[in-house]
């Protein structure tokens, strides 16, 4: 059995003495006591102990205690449990707490007679009222009536009234506020003090008054009720959350299940205590009661014929006179009955007029809470400080036969003392006036469903309360000037009178509603149109003849739409079998199934007018087709065949039958037998109201889209948990003995003890605690932070910023406590709690795998002088690492912290051991060295540990009991100690990962593929009873392949693509969903949904939507290739009988992730939800990629990683990579093996001393060997690239390595060979210029300076680019990537374009120069030497001058055009170009033999006289 709580039991506090737990140990309750150090020497774990019922303060002292530690522990025998074993339930079955909690709360429903005991709020020392019943509820501090003689608890309370609120909340009708997306969020999620913020739950009947509200919160202990005051001002309220229309007692009726209403009663009327004389006590009471009775008891909630209370009946009552020696008495004995009075009695009265008249003599009340008195009434005498005067007969009746008269004549006093005052004018401009009343009040009190003023002026119709600027109000649509406050809304009245809007409402989405496409023409049952689609109109049936009379929603409704019945036909749970109609003899009561093929219809003369049909069913005789007509002849039935008008044979036939509602058939309508007779048979048993559950989207006759496979894959069944919740039934009288807390059994004589919650203190819980009720919700709107854990500290901090003792501490899971809203209690550190310290709370919030702090929050409390502060926060989580700097004067031990909520708020965050305003106070820190300290009380401990003091391991996800490589996250250790959380990998569900999603497959169209480089993918998912679900998630699409995989892990019934241009396809239709289906299907153009402005006139397409819409499905029927059509609200389905399917579908898309856009360079965001999102997607603008849109393709391509490195596929082999990866491997080793050949055989050629005689010698000796170098390189990058994105490499060290190194060695090896060649190219232009004048020796120096001249400046060109390159990590919701990524600064990224020109165009234009002189002196050679050698013989001798330059340029070309042809490569889909331009660049140095030595005749030579060289060297050796 799991103990109520982990930690260690509290003792009971406030002085109450506890019996010594030692001395009642024994066998029965302690199995062992064992000391820690014998725990230890046989090695038993603080995980064993937990596992023996330990306690886990105890398991973690046993694991910070020493091996020499003579603690005891001791194991506690079944049922028992606590530190000493000294507690037990009072049920001794093995039960869960939560399930103990619900089952004592669950039984008090049958101890409602019995109830004489409740709860008090005991912290206003001047107001002290008596015991329960009569004591002070915490809910009647400022409740509008003065409870306390001094009227104590209602100071202060104007600062609620006037209280107002910011823009985006939402003001509560006692003035407190809360955020605006917390009002209307359901009727169980209460965050208003007063519960204003949503429908109240009511007791009512006919468009009376409700006269109770939250009558169950006898069995609710939860916030909704323990935190709940009363709605109205100057109700009753019961005590635990539930509270009554009428404030004045006694009362004649009482409602409250804990009868803390009949109980007041009781001592008000009946309980003569305070009379010290018994004998006198004996004799009023017979004066009073004699003969009489009061009030109707109640059973539950059925009020019965017996009386409240009985007095005493047929006895004769003695004189007051003679058992009474005072002058007089009073009754009660405090001015409380009816709220304000006190009756005073002479004892001197006659026994016959108290037979008669029970009226008394004197009403005493204190003036200052009922001025109106003073006005109708002459005071006499000040008795007690009380006011009292003889009520006069306009006031009150001359006799008064019994206290329930009384209460009806005190119940208007009563009201009138509250609504009526004396103020002439109102200081508080903003304060509305009651001009008659003579009363203030609070603007927001105005036409809020009650009467604050006697007059009702506040609830005028005629006053404009729409001009009041509040946007809290409810505007009723057909009193425009009325503007209701929202308490008034769901109260049980209608305020609107008209239409009753306002107590339509039970959610958000209530408050403006949207059209209701599904009623537009099913709306029409026996009498005509039955449904409103606005509150002023019902809808036109016109424009309807497009819709089937037998469509998804009014099939089987219970209503005829078509003629014949045929929507009522085969439905479930039918009595008569195929196309039979049920009909019921009136005699008799049979009945008869009859065929459809067996009835008519009497034909009709005049359809003009409105007629009656008259329906026939023949069994077999014949019949007169002139003047019948058999259903059997037609498909569809319609007015056409029924009428006269047209011959049979010219009467068109549909395949689909449509609406035709000029006739109709009533219900019950007769069916009569086709014989002479035609007697009737019996009567049409259907409805004359419709199923609301057909109001709501449908997928029948969807059909299935694409058609279901006829193999699936293996079955999964899930277990369906049965609902294994004990009950247990205990004594009455123990169920209520610790009121709302949970009765224990304390040590071995079973004293009753009690375990209170944090609302309630005492021996038996029956002191209201103050306390903070806090409700919260965390909104992560990243879907980065989606699987991450985060420990959630909650701290009360005073004036000085010391943390008090209690906090509470939670683990949030965004995946999966996404829109969650927690519930915690705070209280305060003394009783009464010191106003002065100023409280507020602080929030930390910390990353509970890593303890990396990430923001804090800070609350103020306003309204401290209330006995419960409820708050109610919307906390957003702010981005990693997004904290604003502050100023704060921290020491040397604290940072100054922003608050996430407030830009001028900051605090000083210090360091474990410190604490103070600026962290200057040392404490000793207890908790353990992997945990936080935030204050000496309060631990952060890390995923995998728990306890005060972090000191616990849990062990349970050890072991992983995840399948599929699911996550496994330990519950919170304050829920759970042993249940886990797998967050499943994708493809997989279940609670344990078990379960193999459905895997669906995406082909898609090649313009779809063009179009957007990710598509999102909307769910659709249909309930019977409620609307619709959606869930949308997006999909890149692969980069190599036009298919997409997602697995569905949740049931759907339409699938749709949409791309952010905002293009819709229907993929999937499935009328009922089966989880082990995988499906396998194309997307093509053709299943593009259309938007209505392309398929109707203008004439149509302009109309409001709600005539708009009728015409949809005509448009399904007039384009039978039509699959879906849109609208700005409407997503419709054409299904298979040609009708357009409709269901609200919102269109609009956030391209910023709602502020928190992390895409870079301008790229767009989106997210797959709002509220919740569990991914993101960016949108890149051209020349950009990445997940984030972090990379750039613009400039030159100098790098192999944006052109294919999206094609290689993680963990795939690499015969089985994209043809682009594998060309680019042969393109690769066909360079390395033509460039070593080419560069070996080079370097052999130019070491010779000949030709080093000149610099090209050099030049080009140099170049082959960097061209060697480059092959290689170029080599080790590719395979690198390939393994690194196969994650066959995945070393960072080496990764960041290559990164640095090898792009930017190539850049330069290749800068250098260019620059080379283009210094030969000069060099041989000058050797044709100067001819025989040609300086070797000078070349050759120049030579050996420009080589390492131009190897230092290309280096030095490019040392910026390793500085700014590091390694980064591209993750999506498919994979993840390592990518090397350079990010210059703009003036950097300046020059670095500047350079890559440079040694781009230099060698290029060099190169072309150089041909150009060479020719152009070539020719004037040959005009000025006598030579009869033609020009065509020279360029043959010279082309070894000009075939290299001459390659080098042409080779350049290609370059030169894609660098200024596309500025960058716009989409990753198109690389070919770029990979083309990319490897050409490497061909000039690859070729330095085919280039330079092959068309040499002196280079041949000296190439084959190396090779000689070679060979006889190797034929030596």
């Amino acid at each position: 059995m799991k103990r109520p709580d982990h930690r260690r039991t509290q003792r009971p506090d406030d002085g109450e003495e506890e019996e010594e737990q030692s001395a009642h140990l024994s066998n029965t309750n302690v199995a062992a006591q064992v000391k820690f150090n014998e725990l230890k020497q046989q090695g038993i774990s603080s995980d064993q102990l937990l596992t023996w019922s330990g306690l886990v303060d105890i398991a973690e002292q046993y694991e910070m205690a020493d091996k020499n530690s003579k603690d005891v522990f001791y194991n506690c025998s079944t049922p028992w449990f606590g530190e000493m074993c000294q507690y037990k339930f009072d049920d001794d079955s093995p039960s869960e707490f939560n399930q103990i909690v619900q089952n004592t709360f669950d039984n008090r429903s049958g101890i409602l007679g019995n109830i004489t005991s409740g709860t008090c709020y005991r912290f206003l020392k001047d107001c002290d009222r008596g015991p329960w019943p009569l004591c002070l509820d915490w809910r009647e501090i400022c409740d509008g009536k003065s409870d306390c003689f001094n009227g104590e608890d209602e100071q202060m309370c104007e600062e609620l009234e006037v209280n107002q609120c910011a823009e985006d909340e939402y003001r509560c009708h006692n003035g407190q506020c809360i955020p605006s997306v917390f009002s209307h969020d359901g009727m169980l999620n209460l965050d208003c003090l007063d519960g204003s913020d949503e429908r109240e739950y009511y007791a009512t009947g006919n468009n009376k008054p409700a006269y109770t509200f939250s009558s169950n919160c006898i069995n609710i202990p939860t916030f909704r009720c323990e935190e709940r005051s009363n709605r109205y001002l100057n109700r009753f309220s019961c005590g635990d959350g539930q509270y009554n229309n009428n404030a004045d007692m006694p009362a004649t009726t009482t409602y409250c299940k804990n009868n803390r209403d009949k109980e007041i009663n009781r001592k008000l009327l009946f309980v003569f205590d305070y009379i010290e004389n018994i004998r006198c006590r004996q004799t009023f009471y017979c004066a009073l009661h004699a003969n009489r009775s009061f009030g109707s008891d109640r059973i539950g909630d059925v009020l019965t014929p017996l009386p409240m209370f009985e007095g005493q009946w047929d006895k004769d009552c003695e004189p007051l006179i003679e058992n009474c020696f005072t002058e007089w008495l009073v009754l009660p004995e405090k001015p409380i009955m009816f709220g304000f009075f006190q009756f005073v009695y002479f004892t001197n009265r006659s026994v016959e007029e108290f037979k008669n008249n029970i009226r008394p003599d004197f009403v005493c009340f204190d003036a200052k809470k009922c001025p109106f008195l003073l006005d109708d009434e002459v005071p006499i005498e000040i008795i007690d400080g009380l006011t009292c005067c003889r009520v006069s007969n306009s006031t009150l009746a001359d006799v008064i036969e019994d206290f329930n008269t009384m209460s009806s004549k005190f119940s208007t006093i009563f009201e009138k003392c509250l609504t009526i005052g004396t103020e002439l004018s109102c200081t508080n401009p903003s304060n509305f006036y009651c001009n008659q009343s003579l009363k203030c009040i609070s603007a927001h009190r105005v036409n809020d469903g009650f009467k604050d003023c006697y007059d009702d002026t506040d609830g005028d119709e005629s006053f404009p309360t729409c001009s009041l600027n509040d946007s809290n109000r409810f505007n009723c649509e057909d009193l425009p000037e009325k503007c209701l406050s929202f308490v008034a809304v769901g109260n049980g009245i209608r305020e609107c009178i008209r239409n009753g809007r306002d107590e339509k409402i039970y959610k958000k989405q209530d408050f403006n509603p949207t059209m209701s496409y599904l009623k537009l023409c099913s709306g029409w049952g026996a009498h005509g149109p039955d449904v409103e689609f606005t509150d002023s109109g019902s809808v036109d049936p016109s424009d309807c003849e497009w819709w089937p009379c037998d469509n998804a929603y009014v099939h089987c409704d219970n209503v005829w739409d078509c003629l014949n019945g045929a929507d009522e036909l085969n439905c479930p749970n039918a009595t008569c079998s195929f196309n039979e109609h049920e009909c019921i003899s009136g005699e008799s009561g049979l009945t008869y199934c009859l065929p459809i093929s067996q009835m008519f219809d009497e034909r009709i003369d005049n359809c003009s007018e409105f007629r009656l049909r008259n329906l026939y069913f023949s069994n077999g005789s014949r019949v007169n087709y002139q003047k019948y007509y058999p259903w059997n002849m037609s498909k569809c039935l319609t007015q056409d065949n029924i009428c006269d008008w047209a011959p049979m044979a010219l009467i068109p036939q549909e395949d689909v039958c449509l609406q035709d509602h000029r006739l109709i058939v009533l219900p019950w309508s007769s069916i009569f037998n086709r014989t002479d007779t035609e007697t009737e048979l019996c009567k049409i048993d259907r409805k004359d109201f419709r199923k609301d559950s057909h109001y709501f989207l449908t997928s029948f006759r969807f059909g299935d889209f694409p058609p279901k496979s006829s193999s699936l894959s293996i079955v999964h069944t899930s277990t369906v948990r049965k609902d294994t919740r004990k009950t247990f039934h205990t004594d009455t009288r123990k169920n209520w003995y610790c009121h709302r807390g949970i009765l224990v059994l304390h040590s071995v004589n079973q004293t009753k003890k009690c375990l209170c919650p944090p609302s309630y203190f005492g021996s038996r819980c029956q002191w209201q605690s103050q306390r903070i009720s806090f409700t919260f919700q965390l909104v992560s709107l990243q879907a980065a932070f989606t699987n991450s854990v985060f420990q959630v500290v909650i701290m009360l901090i005073d004036k000085q910023g010391e943390i008090a003792r209690y906090h509470e501490q939670i683990m949030y899971i965004p995946a999966h406590d996404c829109a969650t809203k927690f519930n915690r209690y705070l209280l305060y550190p003394h009783r009464p709690k010191h106003y002065l310290n100023n409280y507020s709370i602080r929030i930390d919030l910390f990353d509970k795998t890593t303890l990396n702090f990430l923001a804090s929050w800070h609350l103020p409390i306003p309204f401290q002088f209330l006995p419960v502060n409820r708050l109610s926060a919307q906390l957003f989580i702010p981005k990693y690492g997004e904290r604003e700097s502050c100023d704060l004067s921290c020491g040397l031990h604290g940072r100054c912290v922003r608050y996430s909520n407030s830009n001028s708020s900051s605090y000083c965050r210090c360091d474990s051991g410190y604490s103070g305003t600026s962290c200057n106070v040392t404490y000793i820190c207890h908790c353990s060295v992997n945990s936080i300290c935030l204050s000496p009380s309060i631990c952060v401990c890390p995923l995998h540990t728990f306890g005060s003091y972090c000191y616990l391991k849990r062990s349970i996800c050890n072991s992983n009991p995840c399948q599929h490589d699911g996550t496994c996250i330990p519950s919170d250790d304050r829920v759970d100690l042993q249940s886990i959380m797998c967050i499943c990998k994708e493809g997989y569900y279940g609670s344990r990962c078990e379960y193999s999603s459905s895997r669906i497959i995406l082909r898609l169209d090649k313009t779809i593929v063009s179009t957007s480089s990710f598509v999102l993918i909307h769910f659709i998912r249909i309930f019977e009873d409620t609307e619709h679900e959606r869930m949308t998630r997006f999909k890149k699409i692969p980069i190599d392949n036009d298919l997409i995989i997602i697995y569905a892990s949740q049931p759907f019934n339409i699938l749709f693509l949409q791309l952010p241009n905002q293009s819709y396809y229907l993929a999937i239709l499935r009328e009922t969903f089966s989880p082990t289906e995988n499906i396998d299907t194309s997307i093509l153009s053709k299943q593009r949904c259309s938007n209505i402005t392309d398929l109707l006139n203008l004439t149509i397409a302009n109309l409001e939507q709600i005539k708009r819409a009728k015409f949809y499905p005509m448009l399904c029927r007039k384009n039978p290739q039509l699959r879906c059509l849109y609208d700005e609200n409407l997503m419709c389905i054409c299904d298979l009988d040609r009708f357009a399917n409709c269901f609200s579908f919102n269109h609009s898309m956030n391209n910023d992730c709602q502020g928190y856009n992390d895409c870079k360079n301008d790229g767009q965001c989106f997210r797959n939800s709002e509220v919740c999102p569990t991914s993101s997607i960016c949108a890149c603008k051209e020349c950009f990629y990445g997940s984030k849109c972090q990379f750039s393709t613009k400039s030159y391509i100098v790098s192999l990683d944006p052109i294919i490195g999206y094609y290689i596929k993680p963990n795939v082999a690499w015969y089985r990579q994209s043809s682009i990866v594998i060309v680019s491997m042969m393109i690769t080793l066909l360079i390395f093996g033509i460039g070593l050949i080419s560069g070996s055989f080079s370097i052999i050629t130019f070491q010779s001393q000949k030709l080093k005689e000149v610099g090209c010698g050099y030049y080009l000796l140099t170049s082959s060997i960097s061209s060697t170098f480059m092959v290689f390189l170029l080599t080790i990058k590719f395979f690198h690239l390939l393994l690194s994105q196969m994650e066959i490499i995945q070393n960072r060290s080496l990764l960041l390595f290559n990164c640095i190194t090898n792009d930017v060695a190539l850049k330069v090896l290749l800068a250098l060979n260019e620059w080379l060649f283009a210094c030969v190219a000069i060099e041989r232009c000058i050797n044709v210029i100067q001819g025989v004048n040609f300086n070797k020796g000078k070349s050759k120096r120049v030579a050996k300076w420009v080589i390492p001249s131009l190897f230092l400046i290309i280096i030095l060109s490019n040392i910026h680019d390793p500085i700014y390159r590091e390694l980064i990590d591209d993750q999506d919701e498919d994979e993840h990537r390592v990518w090397c990524f350079v990010q210059y600064s703009s003036s950097m990224n300046i020059y670095n374009s500047s350079m890559t020109l440079i040694h781009f165009f230099g060698p290029l234009l060099t190169n072309l120069i150089s041909v150009f002189l060479t020719v152009k002196y070539m020719v004037r050679n040959r005009s000025t030497l006598e030579s009869t050698t033609s020009f065509k013989q020279q360029l043959s001798q010279n082309k070894r001058l000009l075939f290299p330059p001459g390659m080098i340029v042409l080779l350049g070309t290609p370059r030169l055009i894609i660098t200024f042809m596309n500025r960058c490569m716009k989409t990753m889909r198109d690389p070919w170009l770029y990979l083309f331009g990319y490897f050409i660049s490497f061909i000039p140095s690859i070729l330095i033999f085919f280039t330079f030595i092959l068309p040499s005749e002196n280079y041949k030579k000296q190439f084959q006289t190396a090779i000689q060289q070679q060979l006889r060297r190797f034929r030596s050796s």
